[in-house]
């Protein structure tokens, strides 16, 4: 569900597709907040300074057990993020909830002694709010075109050929090999391996080939996510294929169905390649990305 579908209903105003309300002295606007490898739509109220763990624990219960994160900046100020209740968020009764999650939340806040956030984050001077990406912060218009600038200027030195790329490849390969050495082990000295072990090739596979600290780029996350998926695949036929031709009793039958389930367990795992991948890309700046944000 957008936020178009709700949000007006809830009182928030659209201000170049991001949705924005004053609550008790507050700004509070709607995004979605990337929860590991989930988008989950969100409150956000930008603060003057940091949250303690006491007071997001507070913070959590006066929001009806909603979960609360911040999002902490380097001028030591936090944004204060509220997940919103799931459900069809068009009933009135779920409207009403949000509502009162505003109400009580913006009051501990207050009790809290915190202010909305006036400051720009770039020059460090009071501003007005307007949009900065999918974001809604004090900025100056002067400041945020610098930033875009130094994005497009981080773009042209990223273009190109990088050494890095390659090893960021040769990394993978050899941490995916690595991974697989325990099960082949098994399979060897056993006839079986123990399905969980292959997690270790989407994770060694991944970790490794982060240790280039190569720009992100997405053909590149295709490229080692699909090798990994391929060798994983590919072990699993090997066993099932090794182990009924040294049973009498097809592999894929025993047991209710042992072999396939491994098939089907093993390519859940595979795709654990594509999922660390996603997760540990939000620690590299993709900065085409990021120019997006600002492209309307």
């Amino acid at each position: 569900m957008k936020f178009k579908d709700y949000a007006k209903d809830l009182g928030f105003e659209d201000k170049n597709n991001i949705y924005v309300k004053e609550v008790n002295g507050y700004t509070v606007y709607l995004k979605n907040f990337q929860y590991i490898i989930l988008q989950v739509p969100s409150f956000y109220i930008p603060l003057d300074k940091e949250l303690t763990k006491d007071e997001l624990k507070e913070l959590t219960e006066a929001a009806y057990q909603n979960a609360c994160f911040v999002s902490t900046t380097s001028n030591k100020n936090d944004t204060l993020i509220i997940t919103l209740p799931e459900g069809n968020k068009k009933k009135e009764y779920k409207q009403q909830i949000m509502n009162e999650i505003l109400d009580n939340v913006t009051k501990k806040l207050i009790k809290f002694n915190y202010h909305k956030l006036t400051i720009c984050p770039i020059c460090k001077k009071e501003a007005l709010y307007n949009n900065f990406g999918q974001d809604f912060i004090p900025i100056h218009d002067e400041c945020k075109n610098k930033y875009i600038e130094e994005i497009k200027t981080k773009i042209k030195e990223e273009s190109g050929f990088r050494f890095s790329y390659i090893l960021e490849i040769l990394l993978s390969i050899i941490g995916i090999s690595i991974g697989l050495i325990p099960s082949i082990l098994l399979l060897i000295f056993t006839g079986d391996y123990f399905t969980g072990l292959l997690a270790l090739v989407p994770i060694l596979g991944v970790l490794l080939s982060l240790l280039p600290k190569a720009p992100k780029r997405k053909d590149l996350s295709i490229v080692i996510g699909t090798m990994i998926s391929l060798v994983v695949i590919g072990m699993i036929i090997f066993t099932v294929i090794y182990s009924n031709s040294n049973i009498e009793e097809s592999y894929l039958l025993i047991d209710g169905g042992k072999g396939i389930r491994k098939i089907i367990f093993g390519s859940i795992i595979s795709l654990a390649g594509f999922g660390i991948l996603r997760f540990t890309s939000k620690f590299k700046k993709n900065y085409k990305d990021e120019l997006k944000k600002f492209e309307n």
